[in-house]
Protein backbone atom coordinates (compact mmCIF):
# COMPACT_ATOMS: atom_id res chain seq x y z
CA UNK A 1 0.00 0.00 0.00
CA UNK A 2 2.92 2.35 0.57
CA UNK A 3 3.86 2.28 -3.10
CA UNK A 4 0.39 3.30 -4.23
CA UNK A 5 -0.06 6.06 -1.66
CA UNK A 6 1.05 8.78 -4.02
CA UNK A 7 -1.28 7.42 -6.69
CA UNK A 8 -4.37 7.41 -4.47
CA UNK A 9 -4.33 11.20 -4.04
CA UNK A 10 -5.33 11.54 -7.68
CA UNK A 11 -8.97 10.56 -7.19
CA UNK A 12 -9.56 13.19 -4.51
CA UNK A 13 -7.92 15.88 -6.65
CA UNK A 14 -9.95 14.97 -9.74
CA UNK A 15 -13.27 14.87 -7.94
CA UNK A 16 -12.60 18.24 -6.32
CA UNK A 17 -11.63 19.79 -9.66
CA UNK A 18 -15.27 19.92 -10.86
CA UNK A 19 -17.37 22.95 -10.06
CA UNK A 20 -19.57 22.59 -6.99
CA UNK A 21 -22.46 23.87 -9.08
CA UNK A 22 -22.58 20.66 -11.05
CA UNK A 23 -22.26 18.58 -7.88
CA UNK A 24 -25.27 20.35 -6.43
CA UNK A 25 -27.37 19.45 -9.44
CA UNK A 26 -26.25 15.81 -9.36
CA UNK A 27 -27.45 12.93 -7.22
CA UNK A 28 -25.26 13.19 -4.12
CA UNK A 29 -26.27 9.81 -2.72
CA UNK A 30 -23.70 8.05 -4.88
CA UNK A 31 -20.80 5.86 -3.68
CA UNK A 32 -17.26 6.85 -4.64
CA UNK A 33 -14.87 3.92 -5.06
CA UNK A 34 -11.08 4.00 -4.97
CA UNK A 35 -8.95 0.89 -5.48
CA UNK A 36 -5.63 0.03 -7.16
CA UNK A 37 -4.94 -3.69 -7.57
CA UNK A 38 -1.30 -4.72 -7.88
CA UNK A 39 0.46 -8.11 -7.91
CA UNK A 40 2.03 -8.72 -4.51
CA UNK A 41 -0.17 -6.12 -2.84
CA UNK A 42 -3.10 -6.40 -0.47
CA UNK A 43 -6.55 -5.84 -1.93
CA UNK A 44 -7.72 -2.50 -0.56
CA UNK A 45 -10.92 -0.70 -1.55
CA UNK A 46 -12.08 2.61 -0.10
CA UNK A 47 -15.76 3.55 -0.42
CA UNK A 48 -17.17 6.93 0.58
CA UNK A 49 -20.19 9.07 -0.29
CA UNK A 50 -19.84 12.65 -1.41
CA UNK A 51 -22.17 15.17 0.22
CA UNK A 52 -22.64 18.72 -1.00
CA UNK A 53 -23.86 21.12 1.64
CA UNK A 54 -23.75 24.41 -0.27
CA UNK A 55 -21.87 26.16 -3.04
CA UNK A 56 -18.91 26.93 -0.78
CA UNK A 57 -18.23 23.63 0.97
CA UNK A 58 -18.35 19.92 0.41
CA UNK A 59 -17.44 16.90 2.46
CA UNK A 60 -17.48 13.12 2.41
CA UNK A 61 -18.80 10.38 4.64
CA UNK A 62 -17.41 6.86 4.71
CA UNK A 63 -19.60 3.91 3.78
CA UNK A 64 -19.09 1.00 6.17
CA UNK A 65 -21.01 -2.28 6.68
CA UNK A 66 -21.37 -3.02 2.97
CA UNK A 67 -21.03 -6.53 1.54
CA UNK A 68 -18.20 -6.02 -0.93
CA UNK A 69 -16.93 -8.86 -3.11
CA UNK A 70 -14.03 -9.21 -5.52
CA UNK A 71 -14.14 -11.89 -8.20
CA UNK A 72 -12.26 -13.22 -11.20
CA UNK A 73 -13.48 -15.74 -13.77
CA UNK A 74 -13.43 -18.63 -11.27
CA UNK A 75 -13.22 -17.29 -7.70
CA UNK A 76 -14.99 -14.82 -5.43
CA UNK A 77 -13.72 -13.21 -2.23
CA UNK A 78 -15.53 -11.18 0.44
CA UNK A 79 -13.63 -8.10 1.59
CA UNK A 80 -13.44 -7.31 5.31
CA UNK A 81 -14.68 -3.91 6.41
CA UNK A 82 -12.00 -2.51 8.75
CA UNK A 83 -13.71 0.85 9.31
CA UNK A 84 -13.32 4.35 7.87
CA UNK A 85 -14.64 3.10 4.53
CA UNK A 86 -11.84 0.57 3.96
CA UNK A 87 -12.45 -2.98 2.72
CA UNK A 88 -9.47 -5.37 2.72
CA UNK A 89 -8.47 -8.90 1.84
CA UNK A 90 -4.86 -10.09 2.22
CA UNK A 91 -5.48 -13.64 0.97
CA UNK A 92 -6.11 -12.78 -2.69
CA UNK A 93 -3.10 -13.31 -4.95
CA UNK A 94 -3.53 -10.64 -7.63
CA UNK A 95 -2.23 -12.02 -10.93
CA UNK A 96 -0.92 -10.28 -14.03
CA UNK A 97 -3.25 -10.52 -17.01
CA UNK A 98 -6.27 -11.49 -14.90
CA UNK A 99 -9.54 -9.57 -14.97
CA UNK A 100 -11.27 -8.65 -11.69
CA UNK A 101 -14.75 -7.39 -10.85
CA UNK A 102 -15.82 -5.45 -7.75
CA UNK A 103 -19.47 -5.70 -6.64
CA UNK A 104 -21.66 -4.38 -3.82
CA UNK A 105 -25.20 -3.20 -3.23
CA UNK A 106 -25.94 0.41 -2.27
CA UNK A 107 -29.07 2.53 -2.37
CA UNK A 108 -31.03 -0.32 -4.01
CA UNK A 109 -28.54 -0.52 -6.87
CA UNK A 110 -25.79 -2.95 -7.78
CA UNK A 111 -22.48 -1.10 -7.98
CA UNK A 112 -19.91 -2.81 -10.18
CA UNK A 113 -16.49 -2.07 -11.64
CA UNK A 114 -14.09 -4.15 -13.70
CA UNK A 115 -10.40 -3.98 -14.53
CA UNK A 116 -7.45 -6.15 -15.54
CA UNK A 117 -3.87 -6.27 -14.31
CA UNK A 118 -1.35 -4.97 -16.86
CA UNK A 119 1.99 -6.68 -17.40
CA UNK A 120 5.07 -5.82 -15.39
CA UNK A 121 7.24 -3.22 -17.15
CA UNK A 122 9.87 -4.76 -19.44
CA UNK A 123 13.50 -3.67 -19.82
CA UNK A 124 13.29 -0.87 -17.25
CA UNK A 125 16.75 0.69 -17.13
CA UNK A 126 18.55 3.83 -15.97
CA UNK A 127 21.50 5.42 -17.74
CA UNK A 128 23.28 5.80 -14.39
CA UNK A 129 22.87 4.74 -10.78
CA UNK A 130 23.76 8.15 -9.32
CA UNK A 131 23.32 11.82 -10.09
CA UNK A 132 25.11 14.87 -8.76
CA UNK A 133 22.84 17.28 -6.88
CA UNK A 134 22.39 20.73 -8.39
CA UNK A 135 23.80 23.33 -5.98
CA UNK A 136 25.22 26.85 -6.00
CA UNK A 137 28.63 25.30 -6.66
CA UNK A 138 27.50 24.90 -10.27
CA UNK A 139 27.31 28.70 -10.68
CA UNK A 140 30.26 30.82 -11.76
CA UNK A 141 29.80 34.58 -11.76
CA UNK A 142 29.13 35.86 -15.28
CA UNK A 143 28.65 32.44 -16.86
CA UNK A 144 25.83 29.97 -17.40
CA UNK A 145 25.55 27.33 -14.64
CA UNK A 146 26.99 23.95 -15.51
CA UNK A 147 24.14 21.48 -15.23
CA UNK A 148 24.85 17.90 -14.11
CA UNK A 149 23.91 15.31 -16.71
CA UNK A 150 20.34 14.01 -16.30
CA UNK A 151 19.52 10.34 -15.80
CA UNK A 152 17.64 8.76 -18.69
CA UNK A 153 15.03 6.17 -17.76
CA UNK A 154 13.87 3.81 -20.50
CA UNK A 155 11.56 0.81 -20.90
CA UNK A 156 9.93 -1.26 -23.62
CA UNK A 157 6.56 0.05 -24.86
CA UNK A 158 5.82 -1.35 -28.30
CA UNK A 159 2.06 -1.20 -27.68
CA UNK A 160 1.93 2.48 -26.74
CA UNK A 161 0.55 1.78 -23.25
CA UNK A 162 0.46 4.29 -20.39
CA UNK A 163 3.36 4.48 -17.92
CA UNK A 164 4.19 6.78 -15.03
CA UNK A 165 7.35 7.39 -13.01
CA UNK A 166 7.20 7.95 -9.24
CA UNK A 167 10.36 9.04 -7.38
CA UNK A 168 10.59 8.64 -3.61
CA UNK A 169 13.43 9.40 -1.20
CA UNK A 170 13.72 6.42 1.18
CA UNK A 171 16.30 7.73 3.67
CA UNK A 172 15.35 7.60 7.37
CA UNK A 173 17.00 10.98 7.90
CA UNK A 174 16.36 13.59 5.23
CA UNK A 175 19.12 15.99 4.14
CA UNK A 176 18.00 18.92 2.00
CA UNK A 177 20.11 19.85 -0.99
CA UNK A 178 19.08 23.50 -0.64
CA UNK A 179 18.09 24.54 2.87
CA UNK A 180 16.23 27.55 1.43
CA UNK A 181 13.82 25.38 -0.56
CA UNK A 182 10.17 26.16 0.18
CA UNK A 183 7.92 23.14 0.89
CA UNK A 184 10.33 20.44 -0.35
CA UNK A 185 8.69 17.18 -1.41
CA UNK A 186 9.89 13.69 -0.58
CA UNK A 187 7.99 12.16 -3.51
CA UNK A 188 7.21 13.38 -6.99
CA UNK A 189 5.83 11.89 -10.21
CA UNK A 190 5.65 12.60 -13.89
CA UNK A 191 2.59 12.81 -16.11
CA UNK A 192 1.42 9.45 -17.53
CA UNK A 193 3.04 8.93 -20.91
CA UNK A 194 2.65 6.57 -23.84
CA UNK A 195 6.33 6.93 -24.59
CA UNK A 196 9.24 4.69 -23.58
CA UNK A 197 11.72 7.16 -22.11
CA UNK A 198 11.99 10.09 -19.72
CA UNK A 199 14.73 12.09 -18.03
CA UNK A 200 15.32 13.00 -14.38
CA UNK A 201 17.10 16.33 -14.07
CA UNK A 202 19.22 17.13 -11.02
CA UNK A 203 16.97 20.11 -10.24
CA UNK A 204 13.97 17.84 -9.61
CA UNK A 205 15.58 16.26 -6.53
CA UNK A 206 15.13 17.99 -3.17
CA UNK A 207 17.17 15.64 -0.96
CA UNK A 208 20.46 13.78 -0.95
CA UNK A 209 20.54 10.02 -0.58
CA UNK A 210 18.85 6.95 -2.02
CA UNK A 211 15.73 7.38 -4.14
CA UNK A 212 13.36 4.62 -5.23
CA UNK A 213 12.35 5.02 -8.88
CA UNK A 214 9.07 3.20 -9.59
CA UNK A 215 7.80 2.69 -13.12
CA UNK A 216 4.04 2.00 -13.11
CA UNK A 217 2.29 0.30 -16.02
CA UNK A 218 -1.19 1.85 -16.04
CA UNK A 219 -4.58 1.15 -17.53
CA UNK A 220 -6.34 3.80 -19.60
CA UNK A 221 -8.87 4.60 -16.84
CA UNK A 222 -6.10 5.90 -14.61
CA UNK A 223 -4.64 8.04 -17.40
CA UNK A 224 -8.11 9.51 -18.07
CA UNK A 225 -8.46 10.45 -14.41
CA UNK A 226 -5.05 12.12 -14.42
CA UNK A 227 -5.96 14.09 -17.54
CA UNK A 228 -8.91 15.55 -15.62
CA UNK A 229 -6.45 17.47 -13.45
CA UNK A 230 -5.05 19.34 -16.44
CA UNK A 231 -8.42 20.84 -17.36
CA UNK A 232 -9.56 24.31 -16.37
CA UNK A 233 -11.42 24.69 -13.09
CA UNK A 234 -14.24 26.15 -15.22
CA UNK A 235 -14.71 22.79 -16.96
CA UNK A 236 -17.78 21.24 -15.33
CA UNK A 237 -17.41 17.85 -17.00
CA UNK A 238 -17.81 15.05 -14.46
CA UNK A 239 -14.56 13.29 -13.55
CA UNK A 240 -13.85 10.08 -15.47
CA UNK A 241 -15.10 6.94 -13.75
CA UNK A 242 -15.21 3.23 -14.54
CA UNK A 243 -17.69 2.47 -11.74
CA UNK A 244 -21.24 1.60 -12.78
CA UNK A 245 -23.92 3.16 -10.50
CA UNK A 246 -21.14 5.04 -8.72
CA UNK A 247 -18.09 7.21 -9.20
CA UNK A 248 -14.36 6.68 -8.81
CA UNK A 249 -11.68 4.38 -10.06
CA UNK A 250 -11.14 0.63 -9.82
CA UNK A 251 -7.99 -0.17 -11.72
CA UNK A 252 -5.03 -2.49 -12.02
CA UNK A 253 -1.38 -1.44 -11.96
CA UNK A 254 1.97 -3.20 -12.18
CA UNK A 255 5.45 -1.88 -11.51
CA UNK A 256 9.20 -2.34 -11.53
CA UNK A 257 11.74 -0.51 -9.38
CA UNK A 258 15.24 0.94 -9.68
CA UNK A 259 17.33 2.92 -7.20
CA UNK A 260 19.29 6.13 -7.78
CA UNK A 261 21.70 7.84 -5.40
CA UNK A 262 21.74 11.65 -5.26
CA UNK A 263 25.26 12.75 -4.27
Amino acid sequence: MKKTGIISLLLIMALNSCQKLELQLADTNVPVVESYLQPGGEVCVKIVKQLVFNSDADSTVVLDSLLVTLSDSTNSWVLENTGKGYYLNSTVAIETGTGYCLTFEYNNKTVTASTSIPSKPVSFEASDTSIEAFTMDHFTLGTEPEMPDPITLSWSNDEGDYYMIVVENIENTLELIDSNTDRPVRKFRNVPTQGSETELDAQTFMYYGTHRIILYHLNSEYAALYEQLSRSSLDITAPPSNVENGLGIFTGINSDTLFVEVI
